[in-house]
């Protein structure tokens, strides 16, 4: 998981282009990304439940998630982060880069979630 070992390796910036940062103002991204990229890594690190899912990488083909799953088909929910009593569905999704094709990224809707579970979170 390229996200997993940027953000192992403390390459913020790099992990953060596994991020839907679509939502943030251009200007603002790539100091926004880093921040969200590291306190993601945070989360993760602290607590997560990942599923067991597979999903595609395929450069060509179906490109699609899992369709029975009541998401969109160009979305993946891959697990659950919870930290106490709240909760936040870790969301994958699939977009169209210019460089490598279609590739899976932390969908938008959670880009804008971490922020703020990170700020209620206080580690021990």
């Amino acid at each position: 998981m390229g996200f997993l070992n940027a953000a192992a390796e403390q390459d913020f910036a790099l992990a953060s282009n596994y991020l839907d940062l679509s939502q943030i103002p251009r200007r603002r991204r790539q100091r926004s990304g880093e921040e969200v990229a590291r306190q993601l890594k945070l989360l993760l690190d602290r607590g997560t439940r990942t599923a067991d899912l597979t999903l595609s990488d395929e450069r060509t083909g179906d490109l699609t998630g899992h369709l029975k799953d009541g998401l969109a088909p160009d979305r993946e929910q891959v697990g659950v982060i919870r930290i106490g009593d709240r909760t936040l569905d870790i969301v994958l999704t699939r977009v169209s880069d210019s460089k490598n094709g279609s590739i899976w990224l932390f969908s938008s809707d959670l880009v804008k979630q971490v922020p703020k579970l990170a700020a209620e979170f206080r580690p021990n």
